[in-house]
């Protein structure tokens, strides 16, 4: 890879104001064209920020993960899973409420465990 294929596959994320790629796109244009760095880039990566990845790893710099790849917290998760299974409530057939109601309990006491140990 070249300066600048690298530089071109990056510059629609780099004009984004505190990304990684901006940071990147500073970093590299202080990089000779000769330095042995292009040759170590994979081309065939998959996409922008992958190849900011790799040149972050290969010099050092601090990649911070997109907020996209957060994990939801255990909180999040049953929260969504009792408005979820609170919605069914009216298609249960009557005779099995009880389960459904039992089944509702367990998960809110999932829910308090997760609050409760912050997690």
């Amino acid at each position: 890879m070249t300066k600048d294929a690298f530089l071109t596959i990056i510059q629609s994320e780099a004009h984004i104001e505190g990304s990684n790629a901006a940071m990147v796109w500073g970093h590299a244009q202080s990089i000779s064209e000769s330095d042995k760095v292009w040759q170590a880039l994979e081309s065939e990566s998959h996409g922008p920020d992958e190849l900011v990845w790799q040149y972050c790893r290969f010099f050092g710099l601090q990649y911070v993960k997109p907020a996209s790849c957060r994990q939801c917290t255990q909180v999040e998760r049953w929260t969504k899973k009792i408005a979820q299974t609170e919605s069914y409530r009216s298609s249960v057939a009557p005779e099995k409420l009880p389960a459904f109601e039992a089944n509702l309990e367990e998960l809110k006491a999932k829910l308090a465990y997760a609050i409760k140990y912050d997690l």
